[in-house]
């Protein structure tokens, strides 16, 4: 959450981070975010106040749906989003090229980046925030995004070049079946134009 939180804050919003964790389990993040005056940090518990009182909950990708707190925010009608959702309204798609697959992502995704060259940036790989890029100091020619299932649970945009590496069950623990898994996976190439491209897996 060090990305979204950084982000907003410095779009001058009052951010608060919440997590059931405590405090000294996020001693690095904290310090990532030093300077960002704007933030208010409540560990060890969510406090159904803060989610009242929120325009825009952005949800840690490991946070299930079927969170009490998720469900809580549900029936106050709140906005629900995460970090993958958000880059890929904002970012510039035709330059976008998304990365998906049960496995296989973080592979292919620097090797596409390898292949085009410099002046490319890879996001969403561990390590490395989908809101690294908006603090690049150059624009790249190309953003090379990696996305996970839980990524894409709230996306409402596609990349112009989509990539599926491969597609068997996994995560059935979070998801109710193989196709509803494979369903939020489809949304890396759901909402493409005429225009865009996607490459899928065989078999």
């Amino acid at each position: 959450g060090v990305g979204a939180a950084r982000f907003f804050c410095q779009l001058g919003y009052r951010v608060i981070v919440t997590d059931l964790k405590p405090r000294k389990d996020f001693t690095l993040s904290i310090t990532a975010l030093r300077g960002c005056d704007n933030i208010q940090y409540i560990f060890g518990r969510h406090r159904i106040s803060d989610i009242k009182k929120a325009d825009l909950i952005v949800k840690n990708p490991g946070v299930p749906e079927a969170s009490p707190y998720i469900i809580k925010a549900r029936s106050l009608g709140k906005t629900i989003t995460n970090d993958g959702a958000i880059f890929l309204d904002i970012a510039p798609r035709d330059r976008l090229i998304g990365i998906t697959g049960t496995k296989g992502k973080t592979t292919t995704t620097l090797l596409i980046k390898h292949l085009l060259g410099k002046d490319v940036v890879a996001v969403g790989v561990p390590g490395v925030s989908f809101f690294d890029y908006f603090f690049a100091r150059r624009e790249p020619r190309f953003v090379v995004a990696e996305f996970s299932s839980f990524d894409l649970e709230y996306a409402h945009s596609s990349p112009s070049i989509a990539v599926v590496t491969s597609l068997f069950p996994d995560h059935l623990n979070r998801y109710r079946s193989f196709a509803e898994y494979a369903g939020v996976k489809m949304n890396i190439l759901r909402y493409q134009e005429s225009s865009d491209a996607a490459f899928l897996c065989r078999g």
